[in-house]
């Protein structure tokens, strides 16, 4: 007995200064950088050496932090980001609209006991250049996604939406999706009551991009007309606006407008947009529309259904007729 009790406390000496020596550590930033992802936004991103909380200070005047100078908690800087109290060791944080040639970034991190103060990153004005649009293009996993857009939404759900799973990496990856259900299920009334569902997609289609725009850029957006017909036609019988004109569906899933325009689209399958339904493909809303119809229709039509039937019937047939002699004879 005396000899366990020495070695646990043989043990517990020999990892205490181990133990000590990892709470005493201090803080250290490295791998500061600012990247221009959109029209009047960027992100911040910085590592740790332990898990500390995150924030960027920043404003439109370059400041020197020396010993005694600058007073937290924005050392000079103009503003700040909220702090980002999970502790994490890679950092990032999405600052826009960024207005006021607010230039000149820094980040902070704190463990809880010790604040330090990464360098100062800059960066050219004329690059924040453009309207308030945030995330310019659908995204979805496994599509063929732009990378900056990506890495757009990952530092949206991030910094602004506080997920920190997600990683900016610029892979639409099983994080990002996740991340982007919960999104989607927390404005649910903006993004899947205009479809009719209640189940988030994971899919960045147009209500899912236009909320994170409104969030981002603090205003309304409204759909554009073209949107507002795609959305309408993902209802189970709903007729789009009387300017695209009527269609017919043919035999083969395609559809055949009254005005004769070439407009056939590209067909996807099923699940692709945020209504469950395909909408798809390229082009004016008619090509768009072509495709809803076209990428429905997952099954083999009734009339080329019946002429398998007939081709496997005479295949049968004609092989039963040229082999009836060499077919086994009935026992008697």
């Amino acid at each position: 007995m005396i000899k366990k009790i020495f070695l646990v406390t043989a043990g517990l000496l020999f990892l205490a200064p181990v133990a000590f020596a990892q709470a005493d550590t201090p803080v250290l930033i490295s791998n500061e950088k600012v990247t221009v992802v959109g029209p009047k936004t960027v992100s911040v991103t910085w590592t740790t050496n332990v898990p500390a909380n995150g924030r960027v200070v920043y404003g439109p005047v370059a400041q020197a932090i020396l010993a005694g100078a600058g007073i937290p908690p924005q050392y000079g800087y103009a503003s700040s980001t909220a702090e980002i109290t999970t502790k994490n060791t890679e950092h990032a944080v999405a600052i826009g609209p960024i207005m006021g040639g607010m230039t000149h970034f820094r980040p902070v991190s704190s463990d809880g006991t010790s604040t330090v103060i990464g360098k100062e990153m800059s960066i050219d004005p004329s690059l924040l250049s453009g309207s308030c649009s945030y995330v310019n293009s659908y995204l979805k996993q496994g599509a063929e996604n732009d990378p900056r857009e990506v890495k757009n939404l990952q530092a949206f759900l991030r910094g602004v939406e506080k997920d920190m799973t997600v990683e900016v990496n610029g892979v639409f990856d099983d994080a990002t999706y996740n991340a982007v259900l919960k999104f989607q299920s927390k404005y649910a009334d903006d993004i899947l009551t205009p479809w009719g569902v209640d189940a988030p997609t994971g899919y960045v289609y147009i209500t899912t991009k236009r909320k994170i725009n409104e969030i981002f850029c603090s205003t309304k957006i409204a759909l554009t007309k073209e949107e507002e017909d795609i959305i309408s036609a993902s209802f189970s019988g709903a007729t789009p606006s009387g300017d695209i004109g009527r269609g017919t569906i043919s035999n083969n899933g395609s559809l055949a407008w009254e005005d004769n325009s070439n407009a056939t689209g590209t067909g996807a399958s099923l699940g692709d947009n945020e209504g469950g339904s395909v909408v798809g493909g390229t082009g004016n809303i008619k090509e768009k529309l072509s495709a809803f119809v076209g990428g429905t229709k997952d099954f083999l039509s009734r009339n080329q259904l019946f002429m398998l039937f007939l081709f496997v019937v005479a295949f049968v047939t004609i092989y039963l007729l040229r082999n009836k002699n060499t077919l086994p004879k009935p026992l008697k």
